[in-house]
């Protein structure tokens, strides 16, 4: 029986990891600022790209030199990564230029609230995943 080595066997996923911001001269604001920073992991599965994708969120929240305190959050989704637009890159492969590495599902209320997201302006949207 011929081993498949466990390099061979990774591929590419993408993981959100949540951080809160709480500044440390805390104004009186019910808001709540997060980062969900998205990062490249390369791991045999979702379960161990997770894994790995707390450890650095856990690693930034320690690291990170702001007016703020940053409190690791969590890994709101881990998705595999689709490296070939092309079909060029297989899974195990460098990435290439139009790699998706990540996607959300959003729901506005109007093509007016669209138009607002577009412009980065403030918009009414419904994050589902």
């Amino acid at each position: 029986m011929v081993t498949v080595p466990k390099r061979a066997r990774e591929k590419w996923f993408s993981a959100h990891i949540v951080l809160v911001i709480m500044p440390k001269a805390r104004a009186n604001r019910a808001a709540v600022d997060v980062w969900e920073n998205i990062v490249l992991i390369k791991a045999v599965n979702a379960a161990a790209a997770k894994r790995q994708a707390a450890s650095m969120g856990r690693f930034h929240a320690r690291q990170s030199k702001t007016d703020a305190n940053i409190e690791f959050r969590g890994v709101r989704a881990v998705v595999d990564v689709l490296p070939s637009p092309t079909g060029k890159a297989t899974w195990n492969e460098i990435l290439e230029s139009g790699a998706e590495v990540s996607c959300n599902k959003l729901q506005f209320a109007s093509r007016t609230e669209i138009s607002r997201f577009m412009k980065l302006q403030k918009a009414k949207v419904e994050l589902l995943w």
